[in-house]
């Protein structure tokens, strides 16, 4: 009796922090929560509009010092104290697109590459980088501007080998059909996904429940974190030191070329070494690369070399330490310098 009592209790505090979660818990978060984004329904993973939010990031430059983000009116992160303009209004000397690495994390707007050009070289810029984002999320989201007005005379597509190929290979697949090729979802892709959104669900509706036990979790089963180890990894399920151009994530990059005959601009593509990178033989991904683009007419930057050269004789592969946040693959002040600096004396 006494323990049916007992569990009577526990259930009716459980459902009390549930209920209290559900209806206030929100309030409770929002230091924590990532309000800067929300989904687009054409391309996926967004930023939202007209943000000013402070980040304290565990991992940035200066070290410990928050981080001012903001984005304009078309979601794109700029300069918080910039033109808040449409997108549509001029012709932009520059667009950059990519993942983490162009929205820039752990840095100000304006120590990033993207902000240097703005202000040291004073081009006209758009930063349309995204946490998260593949090539088909750039694809998308370059050519719904693009049809909605907006006018470049280059884009720079930085490709995160280590991530992005990877990334393709788990979630889309090559087909043709009338010999032109077209991209497909995979269905585990969508389990996966479907998976997430349940995930999702949950932290919507019990968000301080979440993410307290999320805290937990990551307390007493702590998830080691190795940069290096990471990224040789993913570059071995993409067989890297043997890269081909029969990879599929290739054929997609097609499209960002046949968007810039359409639409008359530049097309460059960015390479660069991530920290595992500097452990590894990079030859046949540089070499299939530039055969690609010498066969496509886009141009490509290869700025391997640059980051190898800093401190590379006196530290050895250790150098990237120098260019990146520490055990991140995120650039830090000084990478983001090296990257402005590079990309502008090779245009």
């Amino acid at each position: 009796m006494r323990f049916s009592f007992f569990l009577y209790q526990i259930f009716a505090i459980v459902l009390l922090v549930l209920s209290l979660d559900f209806f206030v818990g929100e309030n409770f978060l929002k230091s924590e929560r990532d309000d800067a984004r929300e989904y687009h329904d054409i391309f996926g993973m967004n930023l939202k509009p007209n943000i000013t939010k402070t980040y304290q990031f565990s991992n940035s430059d200066p070290p410990g010092e928050p981080v001012m983000f903001c984005t304009d009116q078309n979601a794109f992160r700029f300069l918080c104290n910039g033109k808040n303009e449409s997108f549509n209004e001029t012709l932009h000397d520059i667009i950059f697109i990519g993942d983490s690495i162009v929205e820039s994390t752990g840095v100000s707007f304006e120590d990033s590459f993207s902000g240097l050009f703005q202000k040291k070289y004073n081009k006209k810029i758009i930063n349309m980088g995204v946490n998260g984002y593949g090539f088909e999320n750039s694809y998308t989201k370059i050519n719904f501007f693009l049809k909605n007005g907006l006018q470049t005379k280059k884009l720079f597509l930085f490709v995160t080998s280590v991530n992005d190929f990877n990334q393709f290979n788990n979630e889309y697949k090559i087909i043709t059909e009338n010999k032109i090729p077209k991209t497909i979802i995979l269905e585990n892709y969508n389990s996966r996904k479907n998976n997430n959104n349940f995930k999702k669900k949950l932290r919507e509706l019990f968000p301080l429940t979440y993410v307290n036990l999320w805290k937990i979790k990551s307390f007493f089963f702590p998830i080691e974190k190795n940069i290096v180890n990471n990224n040789l990894e993913n570059l071995k399920n993409i067989n890297y030191v043997n890269f081909e151009k029969s990879n599929e994530g290739l054929i997609f990059l097609n499209k960002f070329n046949q968007l810039s005959e359409e639409f008359n601009f530049e097309m460059y593509f960015v390479i660069f070494p991530t920290p595992g990178q500097y452990f590894i033989d990079n030859t046949a991904f540089i070499k299939t690369m530039e055969n690609f683009c010498v066969s496509k007419k886009c141009k490509l930057i290869n700025l391997f070399e640059d980051f190898f050269s800093v401190s590379y004789k006196e530290d050895g592969p250790n150098s990237y330490k120098n260019l990146f946040l520490p055990n991140d693959d995120h650039f830090n002040i000084k990478g983001h310098r090296l990257v402005a600096e590079s990309v502008h004396d090779k245009l």
